[in-house]
């Protein structure tokens, strides 16, 4: 076992994670996009294998993203020796402040809206802004604790619960450390315990805690990444589409299959993105997009709706229909989200320096064909913080 503070991260480890960043983003958009969808515009029943097609994609795959994220930061922080004060600098500057900053321009947009005489839907009384609390306005920023079956706690601007949860387990990574140096084995099977029981925890939620920790535990048992690529894709895959399935068709009968699912699909992921660097204009698309990757986390809550009125005017309610809809809105938003990105970008540098935490100036990806090592961009700067 190598000491981490010599854990240096192989060049083509950093493409792969650089070119899976913007295809995570993507799976978080399907996520809300359908969440969205469902709650608030469908009014006709889903056929069968509309259905089944819907919650393959938008409830079971989309679900390894997060805690891929969660190990990626961690990872990336942990490969290099920082200091408590460096990482509370950087992390207030590329997680807390954008965290707080698109609270609020979420929470005033939604101001503008419900204050808009025209609005096509009235909102209930209990969700106006002018209503809350001083209690409703500190859990519009810190997460709303009211709902006991909540693990993740939402803030107002629901996404950002993982931004939230990333900064306050970056503050403890240094115990997170000490207790994982001296107790890997029992740390490692108690935080699976509580992500499995679904045991809730004050501070973080349990995935939260449990991925940021695999992150160290990767970086301390550096073969990880090696044993993962010994397995052939088509093994991995072949399982990964049976629990899929499992899943998806019987998941009543087996227990955490839905957490077996999260793991599996990882170990797919990882392995997977071996094959997103192999072509060069591919990956450089892929890195292209992923400049705006923060931009579309951060603004596709303000997005989707309006994506997927445009999706109900255009395509019929109906059928596989409903399939391109959900889809269709998917894509809208995040060329709108891209379109947003490219204006601030344009018109105001500076203040969208501020917005995604200072990433616009790391947003040239290295070429496919870099001989040199450059530092990898984590996928946690997706919707997270700078490289460490």
């Amino acid at each position: 076992m190598r000491s981490p503070k010599q854990f240096l991260i192989p060049d083509d480890i950093s493409k792969r994670i650089n070119s899976l960043q913007f295809i995570l983003i993507v799976l978080i958009v399907i996520h809300h996009t359908f969440f969205d969808f469902y709650y608030k515009f469908l009014c006709t029943p889903e056929p069968i294998y509309v259905e089944k097609i819907r919650i393959l994609f938008t409830d079971i795959v989309v679900k390894v993203a997060v805690p891929l994220f969660f190990i990626i930061s961690s990872f990336f922080l942990y490969s290099k020796e920082n200091s408590f004060v460096t990482v509370l600098k950087k992390k207030s500057r590329t997680v807390l402040l954008p965290y707080i900053l698109w609270n609020f321009l979420y929470i005033l947009w939604v101001f503008i809206v419900q204050n808009n005489p025209i609005r096509e839907l009235s909102t209930p009384p209990e969700y106006c802004l002018i209503n809350y609390s001083p209690l409703d306005w500190l859990q519009a920023f810190l997460g709303d604790f009211s709902h006991s079956q909540s693990l993740e706690r939402f803030p107002f601007n629901y996404p950002l619960w993982f931004l939230r949860d990333l900064f306050i387990l970056n503050l403890f990574f240094i115990p997170i450390k000490k207790i994982i140096d001296k107790f890997p084995f029992a740390v490692l099977m108690l935080a699976i315990l509580l992500w499995v029981s679904g045991i809730q925890l004050w501070v973080v939620a349990p995935r939260s805690l449990l991925f940021f920790m695999l992150g160290y535990y990767i970086v301390k048992y550096n073969n990880t990444v090696n044993l993962v690529d010994k397995i052939r894709f088509r093994d991995v895959g072949l399982i990964y589409v049976l629990s899929v399935f499992l899943e998806l068709f019987f998941k009543n009968k087996f227990i955490a299959i839905d957490k077996i699912n999260v793991i599996i699909g990882i170990i797919f992921f990882a392995k997977g993105s071996l094959y997103l660097i192999k072509d060069k204009k591919f990956y450089n698309s892929l890195m292209w997009l992923g400049k705006y990757r923060f931009i579309i986390y951060t603004s596709h809550v303000i997005i989707i709706p309006y994506a997927i009125r445009i999706m109900v005017i255009l395509i019929p309610m109906n059928g596989a229909f409903l399939l391109l809809k959900y889809f269709g809105a998917v894509i809208l938003t995040i060329l709108l989200c891209i379109m947003l990105g490219i204006i601030l970008n344009k018109l105001m540098p500076r203040f969208y320096r501020i917005l995604t935490g200072g990433r616009s100036k790391k947003q040239n990806a290295p070429a496919l064909d870099t001989k040199i090592y450059t530092p990898a961009l984590s996928p946690a700067q997706a919707i997270s913080p700078k490289d460490d």
